[in-house]
């Protein structure tokens, strides 16, 4: 489990990091706050649910299809960049949900039925830690501009591990 969520979080990181330097405080923004978004409607649809309405919503087909379509996305989107060369928009890449590294780190809570003040504190630290750190490594290391190797070797990682997720997300559904 800890090598996915370092594999997405690495794939963030780099994917953030590709692009003109002089954009990288708004790109950093941007993820943050749909990251931010994204937890707090996790948070929203887990507050509101009881522990059964979470399970069946969490092993429904409707799910299972949407998760895998947004990773497929996120990998076709790394194609596309890839072959165009269009590396200025790379950083959307990391703007899709990586719901494979969601739903581990899900599997491993607690469900709120249990203890819900576990849940919460847990939850709001790991959103709190994916946010920092992403946001510190980017601001501290994408100031330089990155050689064309690199890009394609960060863009080419980032497909794949979206490419990955889809096993991931069909493991864990």
């Amino acid at each position: 489990m800890l090598a996915a969520i370092v594999l997405f979080w690495s794939r963030d990181c780099f994917v953030l990091q590709i692009g003109p330097p002089r954009t990288i405080a708004r790109r950093v923004f941007i993820y943050c706050s749909t990251v931010l978004i994204i937890a707090v409607a996790g948070w929203i649809l887990v507050a509101n649910s009881t522990t059964d309405q979470l399970q069946r919503f969490r092993h429904s087909r409707q799910l299972l299809v949407v998760l895998i379509c947004s990773q497929l996305i996120g990998a076709g989107t790394c194609l596309w960049i890839r072959n165009t060369r269009r590396y200025c928009d790379a950083w959307l890449v990391a703007l899709l949900p990586a719901p494979g590294s969601w739903l581990l780190i899900e599997s491993t809570l607690p469900l709120p039925a249990y203890d819900w003040h576990f849940f919460q504190s847990s939850f709001i630290l790991g959103v709190a830690l994916w946010i920092a750190s992403t946001t510190l490594i980017v601001l501290r290391c994408g100031r330089n501009k990155m050689p064309i190797e690199v890009m394609d070797f960060a863009i080419s990682a980032a497909g794949l591990s979206n490419c990955l997720a889809v096993g991931l997300v069909s493991l864990n559904v």
